[in-house]
């Protein structure tokens, strides 16, 4: 079983039984899905509501405090820890965090169904203002998803209390028809990667004392 789209470059899997292969070279070409309000607002978008008709989804979780551990943070965040989780794949396995980046990621659903869903970073993010340092990127979806939408990912230096902080934010609905049939699962893990991802990147910037080498 598998439903397709058709692209610039043919067909690609978005759902299937089996994990499909994953071309980088043809993606290249296709456009992104969405230019919504974290593209255009800046960093001011974090606070947006979104446009009208996605759902505006939010998760953030303090991850250490000083200098020191906003700098793990940052490394934590170009190597992709926040999808550090059994179920989530990614392609390249160690993508770069640079404007225009292709980054597929393969969620596998109820150990069952494969979804691939390409993304292409668009914004990156390094702000710093008298109340906090922020950096990240965006990244919006490309055609080839059962989603539409965009998401940022950051971590903030909180200068008033040294405070570091995680945080995304999302504007999805779905693309795929399969997506709208499955919406009430869509969600479900829409939430359980928020929270998951709140956890790894937790883990990755302070380690539990049992996870420390």
């Amino acid at each position: 079983m598998h439903a397709q789209l058709l692209g610039h470059n043919g067909c690609v899997n978005i759902v299937s039984l089996r994990r499909p292969p994953i071309d980088l070279v043809a993606l290249e070409s296709e456009h992104v899905s969405f230019k919504g309000p974290l593209s255009t607002k800046g960093v001011a978008g974090v606070d947006d509501d979104g446009p009208h008709g996605f759902n505006t989804d939010a998760a953030s979780v303090t991850v250490g405090h000083g200098a020191e551990s906003f700098a793990r943070a940052q490394l934590a965040l170009a190597d992709w820890a926040m999808f550090s989780m059994p179920w989530i794949e990614l392609t390249p396995r160690e993508p770069r965090v640079e404007l225009g980046r292709i980054v597929v990621v393969t969620v596998r659903i109820l150990g069952l169904v494969t979804v691939v869903n390409a993304n292409r970073i668009t914004r990156l993010v390094d702000h710093v203002d008298e109340h906090r340092h922020r950096w990240g990127f965006v990244y919006a979806t490309l055609h080839h998803h059962a989603q539409r939408g965009e998401e940022i990912f950051l971590v903030t230096h909180h200068l008033a209390d040294d405070r570091i902080e995680y945080a995304l934010l999302a504007h999805s609905r779905p693309e795929h028809w399969l997506a709208w049939i499955a919406y009430p699962l869509t969600r479900w893990y829409q939430r359980r990667f928020r929270r998951q991802s709140c956890t790894a990147m937790r883990r990755a910037i302070t380690p539990e004392p049992h996870d420390a080498p």
